[in-house]
């Protein structure tokens, strides 16, 4: 029986072949830390876990020599050490040699400059498709900001304390799908909430297991449409083939390439190309946008621009920097 006030206590390093992309897999996820669960601390990305005998925390960093990542582990029960380790990797996609994926896609004409300006890019993972799930759910339609406030008040309202192993800003697990089933205090419009309810019912109640269900299960569920799914296989099951064709981020980043239609279905056989590496395709477009509109805020700040009257609302001068960066798919851009 393990003492819950005298965690277990492990230092793992995680290896990869090739090396990481230096800190960037880390720094995607220090980002978008969720408060309550998930905090970065320096250079680190601490989060909780919740594990088959009882919760978990980790602490990650990059070695010093980039070829893997340091996990410093504390676990209510040390039975849980091999699956918090299988979590881990699936989190930062260390299961994937990132240098044949390269090899594959590196002559493409459009991914081949960012292959080579950016190598061994790391697909974005996940501990768990259940917690996968719910925050694509909440982040549908909205900014990665209000998405990551509403699933903090989430986190707050319906996860189990951590107790001994509460440390800084880790506080609680996410909340396991029973806690959701009867949620009536969702921060979210209501056709969400039905939605997390659904998913949690189905998932708590009815066995719906999110790691291997077909896609016609996924979309039998209210509120879950074509891009949460295929958001769930690649960052919720780590899927190397999924492909987003009606992601808003997808498309306008192909469009910034000279793609003349970014309509769903020439995307849907445009995508073809990249199979079986279609995910990593969607993670290089994504960071292709993303850079590209860091590059034009900061030409916007350098340069500048005529006032708008009040009712032109934002037709004059630039978009807003964020908001193409932050809102993809289904609503949502950048996961």
């Amino acid at each position: 029986m393990s003492d819950p006030t005298t965690p277990y206590v492990a230092e793992v390093l995680l290896p990869t072949a090739p090396p990481l992309a230096g800190e960037r897999p880390l720094a995607f996820l220090r980002d978008r830390a969720l408060p309550g669960v998930e905090e970065a601390i320096g250079g680190a990305f601490r989060r909780a876990l919740s594990l088959a005998h009882g919760p978990g925390t980790a602490t990650l960093r990059l070695a010093e020599d980039s070829t893997g990542v340091r996990a410093h582990l504390r676990l209510v029960d040390g039975r849980d050490h091999g699956e918090a380790v299988r979590r881990i990797r699936s989190l930062l996609d260390l299961g994937t040699d990132a240098g044949r994926v390269d090899a594959a896609l590196a002559s493409d004409v459009l991914l081949g400059p960012f292959i080579r300006a950016v190598p061994r890019r790391q697909m974005p993972g996940s501990v768990d498709p259940w917690e996968c799930a719910v925050r694509t759910v909440v982040g549908q339609h909205v900014s990665e900001a209000s998405a990551r406030a509403a699933c903090a008040v989430i986190v707050a309202r319906y996860g189990e304390a951590l107790r001994a192993l509460a440390a800084g800003g880790i506080q609680r697990e996410f909340p396991r799908p029973a806690a959701l089933v009867d949620a009536h205090e969702l921060p979210v419009p209501t056709a969400r909430a039905t939605a997390l309810r659904g998913l949690a019912r189905a998932v708590a109640g009815e066995g719906l297991d999110l790691a291997s269900a077909d896609d016609a299960a996924l979309l039998a569920l209210p509120g879950i449409g074509p891009w949460t799914v295929a958001h769930l296989r690649l960052r919720g099951r780590g899927d190397p083939d999924a492909w987003l064709s009606t992601d808003l981020g997808v498309r306008r980043s192909l469009g910034r390439l000279g793609v003349q239609d970014t309509g769903p279905r020439a995307l849907r056989l445009l995508g073809e190309r990249w199979h079986p590496w279609r995910s990593y395709a969607v993670v290089h477009l994504w960071g292709h946008l993303l850079e590209a509109n860091l590059r034009d805020a900061g030409e916007a700040r350098a340069t500048p621009v005529r006032a708008c009257p009040p009712a032109a609302g934002n037709r004059c001068g630039h978009e807003s920097a964020a908001s193409p960066a932050r809102r993809m798919g289904e609503g949502h851009l950048h996961p």
